[in-house]
């Protein structure tokens, strides 16, 4: 990848983090709950790496930053020990957690301990982000 598509991928991370921080607070959407189930607790964003079509995958980097999620909402938080950033309601059908209807991302992976997501930053640009469970 040249050094100005990292440019572009770091920033357009950084907005996607900062969005996300600011999601958290959507109405249970009325599924069985069998799904909210494994997404209630703390996460913490261990890792992120981009995926640009053509092109491949970035060289994985550090993320920081956890979400509490509730059976009703996201609250993000930027850093360990800070106040939250935002909070929103969310919705998860078992495979896209949709955060306050303006954020969709693709569940990839999700066990008890860990939860990859991926979300479209731009046409042909992902975002991949690698929780880790308390």
């Amino acid at each position: 990848m040249t050094k100005s598509m990292l440019y572009v991928m770091a920033a357009v991370m950084a907005g996607f983090v900062s969005l996300s921080m600011t999601a958290c607070s959507v109405d249970y959407d009325g599924n069985d709950g069998k799904n909210d189930v494994e997404l209630i607790g703390t996460w913490d964003a261990i890792s992120q790496q981009y995926y640009v079509d053509n092109e491949g995958y970035s060289q994985p980097g550090p993320a920081g930053g956890y979400w509490v999620i509730t059976a009703r909402t996201i609250t993000e938080y930027q850093q360990m020990n800070a106040s939250a950033s935002s909070s929103a309601g969310y919705t998860f059908d078992g495979r896209r957690l949709n955060i306050d209807g303006r954020t969709t991302c693709e569940v990839v992976a999700l066990t008890q301990r860990q939860m990859l997501l991926r979300k479209q930053v731009q046409h042909g640009v992902y975002q991949e982000i690698t929780f880790r469970k308390r």
